[in-house]
C-alpha cells in the first residue's frame, strides 16, 4: 500500500494544481503571467501522466506474474502440465508434492493469504492500465467477488462423488505425465508414492462432511466403490503399470539399466503405495454408508442451490440456475424443431 501511495501522489498533486489553476486565476496580464511563470509546462505534464501510467502497468504485469506462479507452483502437477522449462519463469527449486490436494480444508494461512493478495490487487488504479491490463483486471475483480474467507459451502463440494473423484482422475493424469528430463521421472514416482496420502485427505474430508449431514448417497458410495474395485481389479494390466512403461521407452535420456530400475521402483510403489490406497478408500467408504441424509441430489441439501450458482459463476456464468434451464430448453426446442425440418426435407427429396 505504501508504494501504492507513493507512485499514485504524483497525479495527485496534479490535478489539484489543475483544479487551483482553474478556480483562483483573475483576468489580469500581471497574473498571467504569473501563472505561464509557476505552471509546469504541457509537455512535463504528460510526460508524468505517461511516467505514472507505466509505473501502474509494469506493477500490474508484476502483480499478475507472482500470482501466476504462486498458483501453478502450489503443487507439482500443475506446474509439470503447465510449464515445459519453469526456470524461464525463475523457477528453479519447489517442493515435490500434491500440495493443496493433501488440505481437508482451507488453513488460516491459506485464507489470509488470499486476503493478502485481494488487497494488493485493490491499490491498482484501473483507468492507468492498458486495454489488454483492464480485461485481466477485469477478470481477477470477477473471481476477487467469489472469494469466501468463512468457507461457508466449502463442505458442500465433492471428493469421491462422480466422474470427478480422484480414483478415476488420478491414474488418467499420471498416466499422461510427460517425462522430458530425469527429474520428470523422479517426480513422477515421488507422486505415486504420495498417492496414499492425498487418498487420505479426502476421506477425512467425506468423514467431516458425513458429520455435518453432507456425505452422498449410498447409491453414489457404491458407485465409488465400485469403480476403486474396478481399478485394482487387473493389478498387472494397470494403466499406471503399461503408461509407465511405454513412456520410458520414447526417452533416450535413460540408459537401459536406469529404465529397469525405474521400472522395478514403479512397480513397488504400485503395489505397495496406491493399491493399498484404494482398499482403504473402499473401507472408509463402506463404514461411511448409511450417514447420507439426502438421496435427491445437491440441489435438496439446506445451501445446495446456493452452491450451484456459485459453480455457476466460477465457470463464468452469470445466468442463475433458472435462467440458464430456460436457455437450455429453448436451445432443445430449436434444435428438435430443425431435426423435424430435415427430417422433413429428406422425405421430400426421396419423393423426386
Amino acid at each position: 500500500m505504501k508504494h501504492f501511495i507513493i507512485r499514485i501522489l504524483p497525479l495527485i498533486l496534479l490535478l489539484c494544481l489543475s483544479f487551483s489553476m482553474v478556480s483562483c486565476a483573475p483576468a489580469d496580464t500581471a497574473d498571467e503571467d504569473e501563472k505561464k511563470e509557476t505552471s509546469p509546462p504541457v509537455e512535463t505534464q504528460r510526460e508524468d501522466t505517461e511516467q505514472l501510467q507505466q509505473t501502474e502497468q509494469e506493477r500490474f504485469d508484476e502483480f499478475l506474474q507472482q500470482d501466476f506462479i504462486d498458483e501453478i507452483t502450489a503443487d507439482t502437477l500443475t506446474l509439470h502440465m503447465t510449464l515445459r522449462n519453469p526456470e524461464d519463469y525463475g523457477i528453479t527449486d519447489h517442493e515435490v508434492s500434491w500440495g493443496d490436494y493433501l488440505d481437508v480444508g482451507p488453513s488460516e494461512e491459506s485464507i489470509q493469504e488470499g486476503l493478502d493478495r485481494i488487497e494488493e490487487f485493490r491499490t491498482f488504479d484501473r483507468t492507468l492500465l492498458t486495454q489488454e491490463q483492464q480485461e485481466s483486471y477485469d477478470i481477477y475483480s470477477f473471481y476477487v467477488e467469489m472469494f469466501d474467507p468463512e468457507s461457508t459451502l466449502y463442505y458442500y463440494g465433492n471428493a469421491f462423488q462422480g466422474r470427478h473423484g480422484p480414483q478415476y482422475w488420478v491414474p488418467i493424469v499420471l498416466s499422461e505425465y510427460q517425462f522430458s528430463r530425469k527429474e520428470d521421472v523422479d517426480d513422477f514416482l515421488v507422486l505415486c508414492s504420495q498417492i496414499d496420502l492425498m487418498f487420505d485427505a479426502n476421506i477425512r474430508f467425506e468423514k467431516a462432511k458425513s458429520e455435518k449431514g453432507l456425505f452422498m448417497s449410498d447409491k453414489l458410495a457404491d458407485d465409488a466403490i465400485k469403480a476403486c474395485s474396478d481399478y485394482i481389479s487387473k493389478k498387472e494390466n494397470n494403466v499406471l503399470l503399461l503408461s509407465f512403461k511405454e513412456r520410458l521407452d520414447e526417452i533416450d535420456f535413460l540408459t537401459d539399466e536406469e529404465k529397469a530400475e525405474y521400472i522395478s521402483r514403479n512397480e513397488e510403489i504400485f503395489y505397495d503405495v496406491v493399491v493399498p490406497a484404494y482398499e482403504t478408500v473402499i473401507e472408509e467408504l463402506e463404514l461411511l454408508k448409511g450417514t447420507g441424509k439426502n438421496d435427491k441430489g445437491m440441489a435438496h441439501f439446506e445451501k445446495g442451490k446456493e452452491h450451484y450458482i456459485k459453480r455457476l459463476r466460477s465457470m463464468g456464468i452469470t445466468k442463475t440456475p433458472e435462467e440458464l434451464i430456460d436457455f437450455c430448453d429453448q436451445k432443445l426446442e430449436e434444435i428438435f424443431q430443425e431435426y423435424v425440418r430435415m427430417i422433413r426435407t429428406a422425405r421430400e427429396l426421396e419423393e423426386i
